[in-house]
């Protein structure tokens, strides 16, 4: 699914630097982060054994899938394996199982897309319950999850995710920085109350967001929200 520096984009979350294009050219952007994909192909050919070319190769894939919703999540899933195989980390294990929801949403037999989000969601638990502290793969399920249909029954997990992560905000601000703005948690966090038709908790947890936020984009989007909701 999706951190516009929404499950994505995926390279922006972590830190990889990829081409610098500009932010007014959909196309560019596009084009940008195919030709980092040939190249990050013919890194990998050249070092198969690398565990981080084959974990960026698999982002890469994954957002081009997912921005622009192109059919390559087969591609991110192959190259995400290879990662999780040559090491062995939550980070990674999340992002297989992102991408696996992906290949379930591009599916058109309706099985098949049951299949692939299931797997992607097995992914995803596993990686919170390797590393239940860490905040980025804690991120990546409820973002993912809060996009899914209601038909998979994820919102008590995204809840779960967003109420651990708001706790641990309260104890350490500081273990977001670096990682992406902490004002996200309390936007979806939000998010959540209105959905659940609390208007009055969603303003409040929206107001933190707002008075904590760094990322341009993001306190657009929350000022929007703020304006009415969504």
């Amino acid at each position: 699914m999706m951190i516009k520096k929404t499950i994505f984009p995926l390279l922006w979350l972590c830190g990889i630097i990829a081409v610098v294009v500009s932010q007014n050219s959909t196309t560019t952007e596009q084009q940008a982060m195919e030709a980092l994909i040939e190249n990050l192909k013919l890194k990998t050919a050249q070092q198969p054994s690398n565990a981080e070319l084959w974990f960026s190769l698999g982002i890469a894939y994954h957002d081009l899938c997912n921005k622009y919703m192109i059919k390559c999540a087969n591609d991110a899933v192959q190259a995400l394996e290879r990662a999780s195989k040559l090491r062995n980390d939550a980070v990674t294990l999340a992002y297989l199982g992102s991408a696996w929801t992906l290949v379930g949403r591009d599916e058109d037999n309706p099985l098949l897309k049951i299949d692939g989000v299931l797997k992607g969601l097995t992914y995803l638990d596993s990686a919170v319950k390797l590393s239940p502290s860490d905040v980025i793969v804690r991120r990546i399920r409820y973002e993912n999850n809060f996009a899914l249909p209601d038909i998979f029954d994820r919102k008590k997990i995204v809840e779960e995710d967003l109420n651990f992560l708001v706790k641990l905000y309260a104890k350490d601000p500081t273990v977001f920085e670096g990682k992406y703005d902490a004002a996200h948690v309390f936007y979806y966090k939000a998010r959540m109350e209105f959905i659940k038709k609390d208007w009055k908790s969603a303003q409040r947890y929206a107001s933190i967001a707002k008075a904590i936020v760094k990322d341009k984009d993001l306190a657009i989007e929350i000022e929007n929200f703020l304006k009415g909701g969504k």
